[in-house]
């Protein structure tokens, strides 16, 4: 995975894991973000509780604004500016492809991008202060995000 050299990364074998199977589309079909903006593709979203099946709507609305992301693609000024500076941070703190990240977004972005073999998977380009933390791979299955 990405090991913070720059965004050279093998994405299309290790995604197949945290995926588990489901597809996803070539890495340069997805549109680059521009300015303080990331693009991420969520995992880890609940289709069933037990043995219910959850409405599509009610799967839609947790892939709109938070929850566990991985960051696919990062805009050339993430965590650049007075803001990020006045808090210690500065481009070596910025989420790097290939994370896994928790976020809660205002107002996503949203970008579906097809399938190779037909279908739409869906991305969300964010700004780059909706990032509430990093997840390390192997606690995944540890963490859960709940708003309110």
């Amino acid at each position: 995975m990405a090991d913070g050299s720059g965004p050279s990364i093998e994405l299309d074998n290790d995604l197949d894991k945290l995926f588990l199977g489901e597809e996803l589309p070539p890495l340069e079909w997805i549109p680059d973000p521009d300015r303080f903006l990331l693009t991420i593709t969520q995992v880890a979203i609940k289709k069933k509780i037990g043995t219910l099946i959850l409405p599509d709507q009610t799967v839609a609305d947790q892939q709109w604004n938070h929850g566990l992301g991985l960051v696919v693609k990062v805009g050339p000024s993430v965590y650049q500016g007075q803001r990020f500076k006045d808090m210690g941070l500065d481009e070596s703190h910025a989420p790097k492809v290939g994370d896994l990240v928790l976020f809660q977004a205002k107002t996503p972005n949203r970008l579906d991008v097809a399938l190779p073999s037909g279908g739409w998977r869906l991305f969300l380009q964010i700004a780059d202060d909706a990032i509430l933390g990093r997840v390390k791979r192997e606690h995944m299955h540890r963490v859960k995000f709940q708003v309110g």
